[in-house]
């Protein structure tokens, strides 16, 4: 049946004529029932009913009961199921019309749409896009400017010549403004344009995205650039030559500026200046973990099975303003090295406190001196004779996880898990994992924290000494580290002590290593060897640039803390008031203690913070009581009072010893953290 004014025709073959309202009314099968448009500008567009009514009058044809409309590659489904043609086969605009793209995949879909179909292979307007997030919430996104891009589409034809056919998806844009508070990913917001191409599952994102943080004024995200085709779960590649929207270098990470302060963190944002020195730098690829509601940047795998490394680690809490980094550390800049060569070597982990700008390390210090090995052979061997003599037996580094954690970050997992399995089936010092280990001086366990008046980095608790060049220290010793940050090049204060009455200074300053012990013979070499100009040299300085350090060390970080004092009741007993009266000195029985009293005790529990405070105090004690003392003992002295020790009776004088790993002790309780915002 024909409809020639509506440029219609259908396959319903019976229909109803109603003379007086001048309508012409069809019933049939939807799924075998067609209407298809004859205007040759409409491309043979065609679609199922189930029925229609012709108003002659108005030569305008009502259609209903349509499930869809196949226009390009979308099915476009009416409100309803309702399709009104007028003239000429002109179709009336859909309102809030539903539709699916592609017909084969069925990837997207769109609801309230304003659609005008204008041929087979043509329709414009505008939809919502339901965006489903990682979290398979949906977003609404008006798309637009619906339009066919050219795919080109090999042959399948084996006879034929290869050749290329001319294959058109639907094509939809959006524009999200920073208004939209577009959400693409967890905490991360978008804005900038957006393509969904029909036959593709995913939307192409060519625009900026930052992450939503809380507001703080030392620490804003960047706009940053993101041209992607990402799958639900959206990450940020944050790599070294990243930039934001002003094109300025952008990165994650800890620096150093001098001046006020000194210490800053950077969370996808420049740096303050050029010029500041990068302690510690993320990379990798950033998400949001909604689970822990931490942000995350870990490391690209390069394969599926590739485990992934814990170097250069980064997690965020927002909400606490805490952050955590692992993975190699540039603690002292590197001015006055050589060309090419790392001479201080440094990995461990960092917690820092935004808010209260408190920071708190765990490092390993390979330090590779240009000193001479003989001197450092020297002093290593007094270290371990004197371990032994005093029981100096806890290890160095107690927690082995951490250690794999610092070596993976200098030597990589490989190395690191080498050196793993070998030391499980038998002891192996730490220069067995890699020759960057076989250095001056080795610390693999020290907690350092920041003193921004000071502008320095410096020792809690005791150090954990690993080795001297190739001899095995591994021990836990009493100790002081300081490393300092000066615009004519860092210097480094190490002191170290395996008794009362031995101890090791080194001081790294300008390009230059100065010690000096308590051990004459070691000082003599000193002396002897400084005056070898052929050979990497150890300037020898006196006693009292020891003693020096370790008075400011002292005062500087670890003030001795003030006693509780009693606050007293002042006031005068009432007249007629007997005094109470007070044991006399040699009376051993106590006086009873009053039900109710005015005097009040003010009592402290200290922190373990504190203890290492006390222990450190009783460190300066010892140092400045020997100074009365022989503080420049011959080995033969000590040699001689070594071996009348029953603890060694075997060990001769002067006799290199290998030093028997200790067993590992239990977990020390943590240190309390609070105080710091941790």
């Amino acid at each position: 049946m024909d409809f020639p004014f509506a440029s219609y025709r259908t396959s319903i073959n019976r229909a109803q004529w109603n003379i007086n309202a001048k309508t012409i009314a069809m019933k049939g099968d939807v799924a075998t029932s067609t209407f298809t448009a004859t205007a040759p500008e409409q491309e043979g567009l065609t679609f199922n009913g189930s029925s229609a009514l012709y108003e002659i009058e108005k030569m305008t044809l009502n259609i209903g009961g349509v499930p869809f409309i196949k226009a390009a590659d979308a099915k476009v489904l009416p409100d309803k199921g309702l399709v009104v043609v007028r003239r000429n086969g002109e179709m009336t605009p859909f309102k809030n019309a539903r539709l699916v793209l592609d017909t084969l995949n069925e990837y997207h879909r769109l609801k309230n749409g304003n659609i005008q179909i204008v041929s087979r292979t043509k329709f414009l307007g505008d939809a919502t896009y339901l965006y489903a997030t990682v979290t398979n919430d949906t977003i609404p996104v008006k798309m637009g400017n619906f339009d066919l891009r050219q795919i080109a589409s090999a042959s399948t034809s084996t006879r034929a010549p290869q050749s290329k056919t001319k294959v058109f998806s639907t094509v939809a844009r959006a524009e999200i403004v920073e208004a939209d508070n577009f959400v693409v990913g967890p905490r991360l917001q978008y804005k900038g344009g957006m393509t969904m191409l029909a036959p593709e599952p995913n939307l192409q994102f060519d625009g900026y995205i930052k992450p939503i943080i809380k507001k703080r004024p030392d620490l804003v995200a960047s706009w940053i650039p993101f041209k992607e085709t990402p799958t639900k779960d959206v990450a940020l590649k944050v790599t070294p030559t990243l930039k934001n929207e002003s094109d300025l270098p952008i990165s994650v990470g800890l620096h150093y500026r001098a001046g006020a302060d000194g210490l800053y963190s950077t969370f996808l944002s420049p740096k303050e200046t050029r010029n500041d020195q990068t302690i510690f730098e993320a990379h990798g690829l950033l998400r949001f973990d909604a689970k822990s509601k931490l942000f995350k940047i870990v490391p690209e795998t390069k394969s599926a099975d590739e485990l992934v490394d814990e170097e250069n680690a980064y997690t965020f809490n927002d909400i606490k303003g805490t952050i955590s980094y692992v993975g190699k550390l540039n603690l002292i800049n590197e001015r006055g090295e050589k060309e090419g060569e790392e001479m201080i070597l440094a990995s461990g982990s960092v917690q820092t406190n935004i808010d209260s700008t408190s920071y708190r390390f765990n490092t390993l210090l390979s330090m590779n001196f240009p000193a001479n090995r003989e001197i450092i052979a020297k002093a290593a061997e007094n270290i371990v004779q004197t371990n032994l003599d005093e029981q100096n037996s806890d290890p160095a580094e107690p927690d082995f996880e951490r250690l794999g954690s610092k070596l993976t970050a200098l030597i990589g997992r490989k190395a690191t898990d080498s050196y793993i399995a070998r030391t499980a089936a038998a002891y192996k010092p730490l220069f067995d994992a890699s020759p960057k280990f076989n250095a001056s001086l080795v610390l693999s366990n020290v907690d350092l924290r920041w003193s921004a008046p000071q502008n320095a980095f410096y020792s809690v608790g005791k150090i954990g000494v690993s080795n001297l060049g190739n001899t095995d220290i591994n021990a836990e010793l009493e100790g002081m580290v300081e490393i300092r940050k000066n615009a004519w090049g860092d210097e480094v204060s190490i002191y170290i002590e395996s008794a009362e009455d031995v101890w090791y200074y080194f001081d790294w300053q300008q390009g230059k290593l100065a010690m000096v012990s308590s051990v004459q013979e070691v000082n003599d070499f000193i002396t002897v060897k400084s005056r070898d100009k052929k050979e990497s040299t150890v300037l020898p300085i006196g006693l009292e640039e020891r003693d020096m350090f370790v008075s400011r060390f002292m005062s500087m970080y670890r003030p001795r803390p003030k006693k509780p004092t009693l606050a007293k009741d002042t006031k005068a007993p009432a007249k007629g008031t007997p005094a109470k009266a007070s044991p006399s000195v040699g009376t051993k029985t106590a006086a009873v203690a009053p039900a109710k009293t005015k005097e009040s005790k003010v009592e402290e529990t200290p922190t373990e913070e504190e203890i290492a405070d006390e222990t450190d105090a009783n460190v300066a004690d010892k140092a400045t009581s020997t100074k009365g003392k022989k503080d420049t003992k011959t080995s033969t002295e000590k040699d001689t009072k070594t071996a009348a020790k029953p603890t060694d009776p075997k060990a001769k004088p002067g006799a290199k010893v290998a030093q028997t790993p200790a067993k590992v002790p239990a977990k020390k309780k943590e240190k309390e953290e609070e105080k710091e915002g941790f």
